[in-house]
């Protein structure tokens, strides 16, 4: 976590699946507000305050929005960082774009319906939702995670029944195991 701070290096070499689906999906033609939960050192959520888009972020790690911070500052970009948890954040207002990589890999089974409702309640209509899940076709064998946290296949995209999905994509990563992402848009 030092020399994470101390670290000059921040662009990553790729475009990755969230940023290109934010830029094909509502590119910055207008002033949009954008959530990223779970920002980690801020990657994503600093590329789209460098193109415009109003952002706020957190991630749980203090090392990690200290480290978002000092990009911010060095790239001189406007981004509201936080620390704190998805299932505890007080979302204000609404916005056109919530989206996370890895930040639902850890909730547990019992919350997921209730943090999907908050997410979707504060997403504007023709908003969109990105997320990303590590899932299992076989929860017994897959080498992710303890059981409560596990993500069946295809469980992500049951929470969006209600909206229009953009992209819905299964691909294997390792034995049983499968990453399932969602761009899904408010009608």
């Amino acid at each position: 976590d030092e020399e994470l701070l101390k670290s000059k290096y921040f662009w990553k070499p790729s475009v990755n699946l969230i940023l290109n689906s934010v830029l094909n999906q509502i590119p910055p033609t207008k002033p949009l507000r954008v959530l990223e939960t779970a920002c980690d050192d801020g990657y994503c959520a600093l590329v789209l305050a460098r193109l415009s888009y109003i952002v706020t972020a957190f991630d749980n790690s203090a090392i990690k929005i200290e480290r978002a911070r000092q990009l911010a500052k060095l790239i001189r970009v406007k981004i509201e960082l936080t620390q704190d948890n998805l299932l505890d954040y007080d979302f204000v207002g609404r916005f056109d774009l919530i989206y996370s990589l890895n930040g639902l890999n850890g909730v547990a089974i019992r919350d997921r319906a209730a943090l999907f409702e908050k997410i979707k309640s504060h997403t504007n209509e023709n908003g969109l939702n990105i997320f990303e899940t590590v899932a299992s076709k076989n929860l017994e064998q897959s080498l992710f995670q303890k059981n409560e946290y596990l993500w069946k296949s295809g469980e992500l995209f049951g929470f969006y029944t209600d909206w229009k999905y953009e992209v819905m994509e299964e691909q294997i990563i390792a034995g049983g195991d499968y990453k399932n992402f969602m761009v899904s848009r408010k009608i």
